[in-house]
Formats: C-alpha cells, structure tokens, sequence
C-alpha cells in the first residue's frame, strides 16, 4: 500500500488466486468498519486498485482485505 502517510489516494496490490471475490475495507482501531475502497473479482493473481481516501479524518486504521475465508491487514495512516 502506498503511499504511506496517504492523504487522498492510496493504491493498494490485491494478491488473491484468479477469479476470487476481494472486499478491501478500511476499518477503525476500534475495529468498526468506516468505509470500503474497493470490492471486485481479481481477474489474474493481483490487481492493482487506487483508491481515494479522501473521506476518511486523520489517522490510523486497518486496510483490511477479505476473500472468502481469508482476510490480511494492514497499517494505513491518513494525514491532512
């Protein structure tokens, strides 16, 4: 994910096998979900998703990518 501090875009690599169902989510310290940047079908082995981030106030979250069963986080920090 980059950059990293984002302020109104961050790309993310979705890695996930072919034709997989991917939600990225950003989601708070508390772990409430406070928005979603992308939700689509990964056509090859990854994929690559700028996402605005724009919405989301200072600070630091989760990026968090769920795929059936399976789900990877990351840091992301937002900075105005």
């Amino acid at each position: 994910m980059q950059p990293q501090p984002a302020s109104e875009r961050v790309e993310v690599v979705v890695s996930s096998p072919a034709g997989a169902m991917v939600t990225v989510e950003v989601v708070d310290l508390s772990g409430r979900v406070v928005g979603q940047l992308w939700q689509g079908v990964v056509e090859g082995t990854s994929r690559r998703v700028e996402a605005d981030c724009s919405q989301f106030a200072s600070g630091v979250y989760r990026c968090v990518l769920r795929s059936g069963r399976y789900r990877v986080s990351a840091p992301l920090v937002i900075v105005r």
